[in-house]
């Protein structure tokens, strides 16, 4: 439970800079034009269950309920130059590049139970839908949307509002259709052009769990072939093959991934394709890559936005990644092994399929980490162990916190990692998540002379993930001082992680 703050420590999460902080530098040296995972999108929304009642806790992993951050689910669209993202959560975000993304408020900001949006262009017009949610229409992308009513039978009876989970909007030569799940199976039925909210005919199963492939089956080591929450369906077309991806074990997994069946038309038959699952993640800071949505990126290339897991209080704790995929000889929908490491940004690589790592790792992870101060049982290790559900946390009486990272050897480092932890956030109380603000500063050997790296003392945006690149350091120490954090948010470190390579 959330302690109270000593006078310091409200003195340093509520003060601003002494001096007057430039802003944090531009991207630069040889990872400027890069990207990692979990996504570093602004204004992390607080999760859906902080704002629910909550009458059992079998959700909530700590035995008690807490106010988290989430994202995911994220569904893409093309529209006039601009990628929009419409995760669960909070509707929108929007790139003209790929990579640098801005939070765009829509009306509303929420449908159903603000899970699983769907926006699909049909018609000059933009129709949304999301879990256990009416139909929804605006003239733009970003809304105002309004709603059309519950999507219902061909005769306007058995509105299936209550019953719609995880669906997805698919237009294609001039028809509208509609995905989602129902009792375990993948359905899909046509929509009528004229009066989008009817179907044309009945849905139809489409796919199912299979219990003869093991990645499939429930748990995480993928142990119950009994079961499986087969969910996020999502269709892409290629060429005159359709691919109808979807997701399991189940979002709370590290072994949560992303499949496809193919097909000759939207709605089928399709059959399992030979290469499952196409993106499978259960190692790195944030596991798993699962529900989300196939999309053509810069220069035609295509990439797969997926959801990966936190966990650290609520199974719904979740983060956004971003990985390449591309159509082999045979066909078939796949991806690369996946690692938390720097990427090519979008539209850098002609073939981000055949490999898109920029050739700088983690050097940091499992070193040596010592703290400024300890929060009881949060030492400074846990901020370079390689996971997101420990955290190092400096005392509650620490003003001036800083966390040393020994790398045991010297490195060229080009960029840091940051993933924030805030233990003790409760909108109730006005306790909320915020920009923080830090340097990082470093050694080349050891000595007691620092130098500065990068500056982000002047920061100004909301990131709980936080991904920034610099000219090389040759650094055998890192040292991360955290100058200012919002007002009454025990902040601590998620994770450290510095990028670099052996001295060249």
């Amino acid at each position: 439970m959330p302690r109270l703050l000593s006078l310091a420590a409200l003195a340093f999460a509520a003060c601003a800079p002494a001096f007057a902080a430039p802003p944090p530098p531009a991207p630069a040296g040889p990872l400027a034009n890069t990207f990692v995972n979990p996504l570093p999108l602004p204004n992390y929304p607080l999760g859906n269950w902080t704002q629910k009642p909550s009458p059992s806790l079998d959700r909530w992993l700590k035995g008690y309920v807490q106010d988290f951050r989430e994202l995911a689910d994220p569904s893409v669209i093309y529209h006039d130059g601009k990628w929009i993202m419409y995760p669960s959560v909070a509707m929108a975000y929007v790139s003209e590049d790929f990579i640098t993304w801005r939070k765009v408020d829509v009306t509303p900001g929420k449908i159903g139970d603000g899970y699983a949006p769907s926006v699909a262009e049909h018609g000059g017009k933009f129709y949304l839908v999301g879990c256990f949610s009416e139909l929804y229409v605006a003239d733009g992308p970003l809304g105002p949307f309004r709603s059309l009513g519950p999507i219902t039978a061909a005769d306007g009876t058995n509105p299936i509002d209550r019953v719609i989970f995880d669906p997805m909007l698919f237009s294609d030569g001039g028809r509208l259709y509609l995905y989602y799940h129902v009792a375990g199976d993948l359905v899909g039925v046509e929509l009528n052009s004229a009066q989008p909210t009817r179907m044309v005919g009945v849905p139809q199963k489409l796919a199912a769990f299979r219990p003869d492939q093991e990645w499939e089956h429930y748990g995480e080591y993928n142990e119950d072939p009994r079961r499986s929450f087969m969910e996020g369906g999502w269709m892409f077309k290629h060429g005159d093959t359709y691919y109808l991806t979807f997701t399991g074990p189940g979002t709370a997994l590290g072994t949560y991934a992303l499949g496809a069946y193919k097909g000759k038309s939207p709605l089928g038959p399709f059959t399992y394709q030979a290469k499952n699952p196409v993106l499978r993640k259960t190692t790195g800071v944030v596991p798993g890559a699962g529900h989300g949505s196939i999309v053509r990126g810069p220069n035609h290339t295509l990439w797969a936005f997926v959801t990966s897991v936190v966990g650290n209080y609520h199974v719904f704790e979740r983060r956004v990644g971003l990985y390449p995929v591309g159509i082999d000889a045979d066909g078939d929908l796949v991806g690369l092994p996946v690692r938390d490491v720097p990427q090519l940004a979008p539209g850098t690589n002609p073939h981000p399929d055949k490999g898109n790592e920029a050739g700088w790792l983690p050097v940091s992870v499992r070193t040596i980490a010592q703290g400024s101060s300890v929060a009881s049982g949060r030492t400074a290790d846990y901020a370079i162990d390689d996971s997101a559900r420990t955290w190092w946390q400096p005392a509650p009486d620490d003003a001036n916190p800083s966390l040393i990272v020994d790398l045991k050897t010297t490195y060229d480092v080009a960029g840091i990692r940051l993933l924030w932890a805030e233990p003790n956030l409760d909108h109730k109380q006005n306790i909320l998540g915020g920009p923080v603000r830090y340097r990082l500063l470093y050694q080349p050997k050891r000595s007691d002379t620092w130098q500065v790296a990068l500056d982000c003392s002047g920061n100004t945006t909301d990131l709980v993930i936080d991904y920034r690149t610099f000219a090389p350091v040759l650094a055998r120490r890192l040292k991360l001082e955290i100058v200012g954090a919002p007002a009454g948010v025990q902040i601590g470190v998620l994770e450290f992680t510095a990028f670099g390579r052996a001295p060249r």
